[in-house]
């Protein structure tokens, strides 16, 4: 006779500011409002840094358009000096080619990382994020 052994496993994860809903009635209803209150102070501050952050990219972004488009020309000029009056395309060739490649990639649309994992995801792992949440 062959016995069948069933094993039933039961696993729970819980993430963010406030407690788990379960551990949140262990803590007294003097203590609710303080938790909140934490809670939402850091939101309200992690909100205000990454408006900080998006600003100073907005801020920052004309400034690099300018940077480049004058590396962009000073390569350019570099290239016609060394090509028409030193007579050295080669020379000439190297100083045009970071401003073309500036254009290509100015002009090729962004595409996502195929090889980027998410936090669930582990490298060389044969199992399903499904499966580790088992």
């Amino acid at each position: 006779m062959v016995a069948a052994q069933v094993a039933i496993e039961r696993s729970e994860s819980f993430s963010g500011l406030l407690p788990a809903p379960k551990d949140w009635e262990r803590y007294g209803p003097e203590w609710h409002e303080r938790i909140m209150q934490m809670s939402e102070s850091f939101t309200t501050h992690e909100s205000a840094r990454r408006d900080r952050v998006v600003d100073a990219t907005i801020d920052e972004a004309p400034k690099s358009r300018r940077t480049a488009a004058a590396l962009a020309m000073i390569a350019m000029v570099l290239a016609f000096v060394a090509g028409v009056v030193f007579r050295q395309p080669w020379l000439g060739a190297a100083f045009i080619t970071m401003p073309v490649m500036l254009m290509v990639q100015a002009f090729l649309p962004e595409r996502e990382s195929k090889t980027s994992h998410t936090p669930t995801e582990r490298r060389g792992s044969s199992r399903s994020p499904e499966e580790d949440e088992r």
